[in-house]
């Protein structure tokens, strides 16, 4: 029988959040989680009233029909409409908004299509999808705003001006990379009008291969901006190398059903010594550090992240609307950008934030003990 867990959390200082935690309908311990199994996290926020005239964001293609759960991409191009100019980062073989379905959106990466049809000829995962890699429109040379508005220049760009251009801005597995997560999201809220969403899916780190890492903190973020961050550091490299899980059995770590017992780390490739730390510090000055996770996070830990940063200061024209804790390996969050007529400071009480500090470790340890469930199980 599936157990339904009801959370209510404190309100923001002075009501203008109430926050309402739904982690809906878990499968017993060692159980596969069905499609329609998956946690939600709703958050009622008392958002300003939609945004009118021609800045407004287009109406968004409709949704199944209530009682259908909705699938991966459902939830991602939940405030996507075919018609309004949107962007996707990094789509790679597997993109969201695809223009051959479509799509009216920008696509963004370092390399264009041709140099990335070379470098992953040869991968056995991308082979059967190479007619899937979009033609890029924006190269990603510095950060993201600046990209888009060195494209904009250009005589085949299909708009005049960078920002307030876009409607919506996808971003899957691309968040948790970023050498300085706040520029890029100062950046899409710069890239957004009024009423646009940036809807970013990110991998749960108890789910996947840094489920030996300790969550990030707010604190590690501003470091990382106000430092000036351009570039994945060495501690990181060295943390993901020696910390990245692999299953004995060669079972994907991508959801709570592995055996913790039979998961171990890397170890940079199987011993952390100065021939292994010499070739992470030539990685990190001359090689490709893409793929390297520079932060961690769970839905609580996103969501205390966020509500820290704007209580600072940081990000003033966005506001999470909802987090989505999906089967599988990541959650995903819908943020809207708001306009400057709307922003309000968002002080966070120590209640709040004890709350979220308490749910983050929760769910870390949550998904911890359920393997050892699956250990335990006949």
């Amino acid at each position: 029988m599936k157990k339904i867990l009801l959370f209510a959390l404190p309100t923001r200082l002075g009501g203008a959040l109430g926050v309402q935690v739904i982690l809906a309908a878990l499968a017993p311990p060692g159980q596969a989680m069905l499609a329609e199994d998956f946690h939600r996290v709703l958050l009622s926020r008392a958002l300003p009233a939609a945004v009118d005239g021609p800045d407004a964001a287009p109406a968004p293609e409709p949704l199944p029909s209530p009682g259908v759960p909705p699938t991966r991409l459902d939830e991602l191009r939940k405030h996507v409409s075919k018609s309004a100019l949107g962007m996707e980062i990094g789509p790679f073989h597997r993109p969201i908004c695809p223009k051959r379905e479509g799509f009216n959106c920008l696509t963004v990466d370092i390399l264009p299509r041709d140099q990335l049809l070379q470098a992953y000829a040869e991968d056995k995962d991308v082979i059967p999808f190479q007619e899937h890699i979009e033609e890029v429109d924006v190269l990603l040379s510095s950060g993201l705003f600046a990209s888009v508005a060195a494209y904009t220049q250009g005589q085949e760009a299909r708009v005049q001006k960078a920002e307030g251009s876009l409607s919506y801005l996808i971003s899957s597995h691309n968040f948790e990379h970023l050498p300085d997560p706040i520029a890029f999201l100062d950046d899409a809220a710069t890239l957004l009008a009024d009423g646009g969403f940036l809807t970013m899916a990110i991998p749960v780190g108890s789910r996947c291969f840094d489920c030996f890492r300790p969550l990030s903190t707010t604190g590690q973020l501003i470091d990382a901006h106000t430092s000036g961050r351009v570039k994945t550091t060495l501690g990181a490299i060295f943390d993901q190398s020696a910390s990245a899980a692999t299953h004995s059995g060669g079972q994907t770590i991508g959801d709570r059903n592995y055996d913790v017992a039979q998961v171990a780390v890397d170890a940079c490739g199987g011993m952390i010594d100065e021939s292994s730390f010499g070739a992470l510090q030539f990685t990190h000055e001359f090689g490709h550090s893409g793929g390297i996770h520079s932060f961690v996070f769970n839905p609580y830990s996103f969501l205390l992240i966020i509500e820290d940063l704007q209580a600072c200061g940081f990000l003033p024209l966005l506001r999470v609307q909802e987090v989505i804790d999906r089967p599988g390996q990541e959650f995903i969050v819908h943020i809207v950008k708001i306009s400057e007529a709307s922003r309000s400071p968002l002080p966070l009480d120590a209640a709040r934030r004890t709350e979220l500090l308490r749910q983050a470790i929760a769910y870390y340890i949550d998904d911890l003990n359920a393997t050892r469930q699956l250990q335990n199980s006949p």
